[in-house]
C-alpha cells in the first residue's frame, strides 16, 4: 500500500529542517512541506501568520501558536494538538519599557498602559503569567493596550471583548517613544534595545539570569507553539498520531546531533555555549516531545489562559491534547 499523502505547515527552525531536507520521514507518511516562515508568500486568501494555512484549511496538519489554540479549542475547531511542539522561549528578555517611565521592576508595570500584540497573543500570555506568579503584579491594575484589532492571530474578536484602547497607527516603539504606552510585550527582539542611547530598555536587563532562576522555581520552558492535526485526519488514519510523534522526536535529535559539531554553526564559541546550556538543564530535555514531561508546562497554559480572560474554561490539558499514541491504532506499513 503507497504511503499516505499529508501536507505539513511549519516555520523553518533547526528541529524542522529534518523535515525540509527529508532526512525524517515519518512512517506510512509521505510529506509536503509548506513553509510558513514570516514573509514567505501566501496562497490568496490566507490570512498572515502561521496559522492561517491551517484555518484555511490547507494543509492537514501545522504548527500552531498555543493561545490562538486555546481560543479555538473552546470556539469548537476542527483540529488537536498532539505532545510536539517546534517553538518554545522564555519571555522575560522581551518586556521592554520607556527608560525615563520610572519602571524599575515588575511591580511598577500596575497603572500603567503596557502594549500587547493582540490580546490573545501566546509571548503576552507567558510573559504576564510569570509576572502574576513569580512577580505578584495584579493583571487588573496594568492597562493592556493591543496593537491589532484581531482578539489573535487571524481571529476577529468573540464574544464582547473590549477593544476600545487599541493602537493600529503606530508601532510599539513609535507609541513608547510618544509615551503613549509605557511598555510592551514583543514576540522578537526590539533592535532599538541594543542602542545605548535610544529610550527603549529592557524590564529585566540580566534576562537570562532571571530566566534561568524563574526556571528553577516554576520549571517552566513556556510552549509558544503547538502542532495540531485535522480531527478528520485523527479519525480516519489514528495511527498517524503515533508516527508524527516518532517523527518529531527524530528530527529533534538528529538536531542535536547537527548542532553539537561547531563547525555547523557561525557562532565562534558555539560548541562551550551548547555545554553551558546541557549543564543548566541536566536531565531535563528542554525540547522532549511528551505529555507528562510537558504536562505542568501545558497545565500553566491553560490556567493562564483562563485568569487571563483569553476564555472562558479552564481546561485541563488532557481535555485538549493527545495525551500519546493512540491504542490500537496500526498504519498500513506496520
Amino acid at each position: 500500500m503507497s504511503d499516505l499523502k499529508l501536507k505539513m505547515a511549519c516555520k523553518l527552525y533547526d528541529r524542522t529542517l529534518p523535515f525540509f531536507l527529508g532526512w525524517v520521514k515519518p512512517r506510512g507518511i509521505e510529506l509536503e512541506m509548506v513553509d510558513i516562515t514570516e514573509g514567505r508568500p501566501k496562497p490568496e486568501g490566507v490570512p498572515a501568520g502561521h496559522t492561517g494555512h491551517m484555518h484555511a484549511g490547507l494543509v492537514d496538519m501545522s504548527e500552531h501558536s498555543a493561545s490562538v489554540y486555546l481560543v479555538m479549542k473552546e470556539m469548537g475547531c476542527d483540529f488537536t494538538s498532539i505532545p510536539v511542539f517546534p517553538h518554545r522561549r522564555f519571555r522575560h528578555a522581551y518586556i521592554y519599557v520607556h527608560k525615563n517611565a520610572g519602571i524599575t521592576g515588575p511591580k511598577d508595570l500596575e497603572g500603567r498602559r503596557v502594549g500587547v500584540p493582540r490580546l490573545a497573543n501566546t509571548a503576552a500570555l507567558w510573559a504576564r503569567g510569570a509576572l502574576m506568579h513569580v512577580y505578584d503584579v495584579d493583571y487588573d491594575k496594568v492597562n493592556w493596550v493591543p496593537f491589532s484589532s484581531e482578539y489573535a492571530e487571524g481571529m476577529d474578536t468573540p464574544r464582547d471583548v473590549n477593544l476600545a484602547e487599541v493602537v493600529t497607527n503606530k508601532t510599539e516603539v513609535e507609541a513608547l517613544r510618544d509615551r503613549e504606552i509605557d511598555a510592551y510585550i514583543s514576540p522578537s527582539e526590539s533592535e532599538e534595545a541594543f542602542d545605548p542611547d535610544s529610550f527603549v530598555g529592557r524590564l529585566f536587563p540580566n534576562f537570562i539570569e532571571v530566566e534561568k532562576e524563574y526556571f528553577r522555581q516554576t520549571k517552566i520552558f513556556p510552549i509558544m507553539h503547538g502542532f495540531v492535526l485535522r480531527d478528520s485526519l485523527i479519525r480516519e488514519e489514528p495511527w498517524v498520531v503515533e508516527s508524527m510523534m516518532e517523527a518529531w522526536q527524530q528530527a529533534i535529535d538528529l538536531t542535536y546531533r547537527f548542532i553539537r559539531d561547531q563547525r555547523k554553526s557561525c557562532l565562534v564559541w558555539f560548541g562551550d555555549y551548547w555545554r553551558q546550556e546541557r549543564e543548566f538543564f541536566g536531565d531535563w530535555d528542554p525540547w522532549k516531545m511528551d505529555f507528562q514531561h510537558n504536562y505542568h508546562i501545558l497545565d500553566a497554559l491553560c490556567q493562564y489562559g483562563h485568569e487571563q480572560r483569553l476564555v472562558q474554561r479552564r481546561f485541563k490539558p488532557e481535555e485538549i491534547f493527545i495525551t500519546g499514541p493512540i491504542e490500537g491504532a496500526k498504519s498500513p506499513a506496520s
